[in-house]
């Protein structure tokens, strides 16, 4: 998080929903930045103006603060959106379908090596449970063009209509089991519990894939539709970052040239769900984000796109090409690093 002096970074958990807690969060920390800038500095907070550097999921957090309170774009001097999945991306399809399946798929270089000391044994199911709970991976669904295709019983395909990516019914045949949820989760837990002396508890309040009309679900939902909504499109927040007879004050990076999943082809369902990616030469992006999913609905050609080449998702913040980018763009602010910190996953955003 960029402001006109010090550098500051905004932590927030990925794993919660954008338009009700992380975008709140967002407006909640510029206005404290803005406060101590002033008893710094003396300028009022409300004149305090901000340049946002965001990296992915960042982006969209960014975009959401932008569409509930419009307001801030007058004081956001520049808004970077850095590997934005503006138009979703085909991996969280993956991921709610079978789990996380990249814990050690970029497990090289610092800080990915580190990754190479989790446990190998980690059931599968248990980071699928974990993750099929999070509003963040239904909001991050490429919506409008999912590509995904389902075998059916008898070995067709079965093309998955983007109309249906909100409804329960698609997505409750690939919750886990009660039975393995009970297993997994619950069985041990309330053994430790006991043990330990503590205040029982309701399983059933902790039991998400019990609920038989699947209502968590549901309700999770009916949210990230009414957050898609309300976000609108990437047109859209250029719009209200550009001020009437002036240019943009947004700006679109992004990395093309990776091997990048466009599509998936599942079959099975609930604790035998199985999954693999598709790719689309023409098609690619950061190893993560296909290239078109971030530009959204801008021109292709737009001037306020910079494009990279070959740099990987999670590497798009600190590769020489970004940084020699940004040095040019903020050659005339001077910038001076105050503080840092992290988000939950431990990850700068």
């Amino acid at each position: 998080m960029l402001s006109a002096g010090p550098i500051d970074i905004f932590d927030y958990d990925w794993r919660q929903e954008m338009a009700t807690v992380s975008a709140p969060l967002l407006a909640k920390a510029l206005e404290s930045y803005a406060r101590i800038h002033e008893s710094k500095s003396g300028i009022p907070a409300r004149d305090t103006k901000f340049i946002i550097v965001t990296h992915s999921m960042g982006g969209l957090v960014a975009r959401t603060l932008l569409s509930e309170e419009p307001e801030w774009a007058n004081r956001i001097s520049r808004l970077y959106l850095v590997g934005s999945p503006n138009l979703g991306s085909v991996k969280s399809i993956r991921t709610v379908i079978v789990g996380p399946d990249s814990i050690q798929e970029y497990a090289s270089g610092f800080p990915g090596a580190l990754l190479n000391l989790v446990p190998t044994n980690v059931d599968q199911n248990v980071t699928k449970l974990v993750g099929v709970t999070r509003p963040s991976l239904y909001e991050l669904l490429p919506f409008g063009d999912p590509h995904w295709q389902r075998r059916l019983d008898d070995g067709r395909l079965h093309a998955v209509d983007a109309q249906d990516f909100l409804k329960a019914s698609l997505w409750e045949r690939y919750w886990p089991s009660a039975e393995l949820e009970k297993t997994l989760f619950l069985d041990g837990w309330l053994k430790d519990r006991e043990a330990e002396g503590r205040k029982s508890i309701n399983p059933a309040d902790w039991e998400f894939c019990q609920d038989p009309h699947y209502g968590k679900l549901k309700t999770l939902l009916s949210e990230v539709s009414s957050w898609r909504k309300g976000m609108g499109r990437l047109s859209h927040t250029e719009a209200l970052m550009t001020r009437p007879g002036e240019s943009t004050r947004l700006r679109v990076i992004l990395s093309t040239g990776l091997k990048t999943p466009s599509a998936v082809i599942s079959a099975g369902s609930h604790d035998s769900s199985e999954t693999y990616y598709l790719y689309n030469s023409q098609n690619e992006g950061d190893g993560t984000v296909e290239a078109f999913r971030v530009v959204d609905d801008l021109a292709p050609n737009s001037p306020i796109i910079e494009r990279l080449n070959g740099v990987p998702h999670g590497r798009l913040m600190i590769d020489s090409q970004f940084l020699d980018y940004m040095t040019k763009e903020l050659s005339d602010r001077p910038l001076v690093m105050t503080s840092a910190s992290h988000d939950t996953q431990g990850s700068p955003k």
